[in-house]
């Protein structure tokens, strides 16, 4: 759509019907050629091919049945733009399960943003997500929020469960209409954002204990993936273990009686201690090029 001024009331139902973007007169022709460049890369993704890029789910190591489990359901999921709450304990993966879904659905060339609710000021959530306008003494000053610069890619909202309330409420009218605005703006923007969403806690408690609307969490929860402690999953430690050993120092290996002893643990730290823990193993082995168990410490 082109025109000199639009308002919000002439706006909503024609993108509504189909239209797809506006631009007032005269025309940016850099937002001309972004808007070009969208509707191209939208339809030169058909569902045959989503997906194609499976070596991406061997990033997700293991082969326990509920690994297997999770890759078919990532699969399907990779079909879709729709909301995706991944739920499991802190360090299990949650944030590569996150990335391994975009790079199926979307390539590598659309954004990857990670929004941590937990670094966020309460005053200052609505412009972190949404963005913001005002006027300083300097002049004008627009910056561009989350779901702007995740725009046509994937926007990762983690602990979202801290979110505030009054925001909530702000958030879940943004998805549903699927039209949004920088505070203090008042120019429209359509949402072109997935969002996958995860948290440490059980947002079901959260929600029972009025900490988190109801509405938004069945907007949001339309996939669920469940990623599982290590210690659900000990039969994948082995190949997981050998895989992080490559990264941190390829000319060393872990004996038999290592292996033993990193299957018996409960691994409360999941993936992210046992990445510690090896790397301190590498330490203590020194010139050794097989790590014993004596160099493993919990």
């Amino acid at each position: 759509l082109l025109g000199d001024s639009f308002s919000p009331e002439q706006i909503i139902p024609l993108i509504k019907k189909g239209a797809y973007d506006y631009l007032t007169i005269p025309v940016d022709i850099s937002k001309l050629k972004k808007v070009i460049n969208t509707i191209i890369l939208s339809r030169a993704k058909p569902e045959n091919q989503i997906g194609s890029d499976y070596p991406v789910l061997n990033t997700l190591i293991g082969e326990s049945f509920k690994i297997v489990s999770i890759k078919k359901q990532i699969k399907e999921i990779a079909k879709t733009d729709a909301s995706i709450l991944i739920t499991g304990e802190e360090g299990t993966g949650k944030t590569l399960l996150a990335q391994i879904v975009h790079k199926m659905r979307y390539g590598l060339k659309p954004s990857f943003i990670k929004m941590n609710c937990f670094s966020l000021k309460h005053k200052r959530f609505d412009e972190a997500l949404f963005g913001f306008e005002r006027t300083e003494k300097d002049g004008k000053v627009a910056v561009s929020g989350y779901i702007e610069a995740a725009e046509e890619g994937t926007l990762l909202i983690k602990e979202i469960a801290l979110m505030p309330i009054r925001l909530q409420a702000k958030f879940l009218s943004v998805i549903e209409d699927g039209f949004y605005s920088r505070k203090g703006g008042y120019s429209i923007n359509r949402l072109r954002t997935r969002f996958i969403i995860t948290n440490r806690k059980d947002l079901n408690d959260v929600v029972e204990a009025g900490e988190f609307r109801s509405d938004l969490y069945y907007r949001l929860n339309i996939y669920n993936l469940h990623i599982p402690a290590l210690r659900d999953r000990p039969e994948d430690l082995p190949l997981l273990a050998k895989e992080i050993l490559k990264k941190i120092d390829r000319s060393k290996t872990l004996s038999l009686n290592s292996i033993d002893k990193i299957m018996k643990y409960s691994w409360p730290g999941n993936i992210r201690q046992l990445e510690s823990v090896l790397k301190r193993a590498v330490f203590y082995s020194g010139d050794m090029s097989e790590i014993k168990s004596s160099c493993i410490f919990f």
